[in-house]
């Protein structure tokens, strides 16, 4: 157990996780007052929990937890999901590509349950924003929610209405769009990017890709290009390592282009 230091002890709404030392089962829970009852631990005394600091044990009936912060995958992967979202292995190309951590703002089109919203929002610095378009109100409320339970709600902006019928912002840094029909929108992005910046979709097929590409020709876009990133595991082993015989292979297709000239 560390010992603590003036001053580092957790903050009322912090997200911490706690990982089980026996069984390595990890969970996040925001600090509150008083108690609280959380999925798969009972009851905690949060008071409690709050006097202690990152890299102390706390002890849970008999079951002893590490106490952490969440790193980026770890915080979305305990969010709830109501739409298919972009894979883990992804969102990190469309945070590289798009440029996030320098924007300053970005518009997002489709919030889903919001695992990219909540990306972007941790990787943008201040005081960038991010506006995203929902047409769903149910899906807007979801992504909302798991935007404040990261904190995150002060950041993005999620506002119902649809991108292929216009996009109100002007001078973005980054479009990114996670939508059926992105092509109905390339006109649109290159309208409200600024001088050099960047439209990204993201579809699951090679039809949505063809349409999308032509669409983004034709509004003016230049440097376009499509890839693909497909995740094999290896498997470690004393004298045994090997690739594992499964891979995390087709999600979806990332076509990127810049608005120059």
């Amino acid at each position: 157990m560390n010992t603590k230091r003036k001053g580092e002890n957790m903050e009322e709404n912090e997200l911490v996780l706690l990982t089980n030392l026996e069984h390595g089962d990890s969970y996040l829970v925001k600090v509150v007052k008083g108690t609280a009852r959380v999925e798969g631990l009972g009851v905690l005394d949060f008071d409690k929990l709050a006097e202690l600091n990152h890299g102390d044990v706390y002890q849970i009936a008999s079951s002893r937890f590490f106490i952490s912060k969440p790193t980026l995958s770890q915080s979305i992967d305990s969010l709830e999901r109501k739409a298919q979202v972009i894979n883990q292995k992804d969102i990190p190309l469309i945070l590289y590509h798009g440029d996030i951590s320098n924007a300053r703002l970005v518009v997002e089109g489709g919030a889903g349950s919001g695992f990219l919203s909540c990306a972007m929002a941790t990787a943008i610095k201040s005081p960038g924003r991010i506006i995203t378009y929902e047409i769903r109100e149910d899906f807007a409320r979801f992504a909302r929610k798991n935007l404040e339970r990261l904190g995150l709600g002060e950041v993005c902006d999620i506002k119902i209405g649809d991108i292929t019928r216009g996009i109100e912002e002007t001078d973005v840094d980054t479009v990114v769009v996670d939508i059926p029909n992105p092509q109905d929108c390339a006109a649109h992005a290159h309208k409200a990017l600024r001088p050099g910046g960047v439209f990204i979709s993201y579809v699951p097929n090679m039809n949505q890709i063809e349409a999308c590409v032509q669409a983004m020709k034709d509004a003016g876009f230049r440097n376009i290009s499509t890839l693909e990133t497909l995740q094999r595991n290896i498997v470690v082993t004393d004298g045994g390592t090997r690739p594992d015989f499964s891979m995390l292979g087709h999600t979806g297709y990332i076509t990127m282009g810049y608005k120059i000239g």
